[in-house]
């Protein structure tokens, strides 16, 4: 089972930490300026629901990539399925209004159900 927590208000609680990446943000928005070079290194990017995870001093990031601006919704959606394997993640929704804060919720429930695959359906041959 994973917790996920909606965080408004960035603590030292957490190990593992999303956060959004956009064409127009900078990374010192939120990450140490020491630690900048890592973000390169990876390879961290705005591409729409990209995710990379970023190992850091005291949390590791997963940077959400959300393309010009942040949709809420698909952001934390992203979030929770780049997260599996990740018994506790923090959504990091500091910059979001009260209403996207319900879209962030909706999201992670979103990204709980999605799957990762595609199925394929199955038809009887001939058909």
């Amino acid at each position: 089972m994973q917790n996920i927590t909606l965080t408004s208000t960035r603590t030292n609680t957490f190990t593992h930490l999303a956060v959004p990446k956009t064409a127009g943000n900078s990374e010192a928005d939120w990450f140490e300026s020491s630690e900048t070079d890592a973000l390169l290194k990876y390879g961290s990017s705005a591409k729409l629901e990209s995710a990379t995870r970023v190992p850091g001093a005291d949390v590791v990031l997963l940077v959400i990539g959300c393309g010009d601006a942040i949709n809420y919704r698909n952001y934390a959606a992203a979030a929770v399925r780049a997260s599996k394997g990740i018994a506790h993640l923090s959504i990091d929704l500091s910059q979001a209004s009260a209403e996207e804060l319900l879209l962030a919720a909706e999201g992670c429930l979103l990204g709980m159900d999605t799957p990762s695959k595609y199925k394929i359906l199955l038809r009887p041959l001939g058909n």
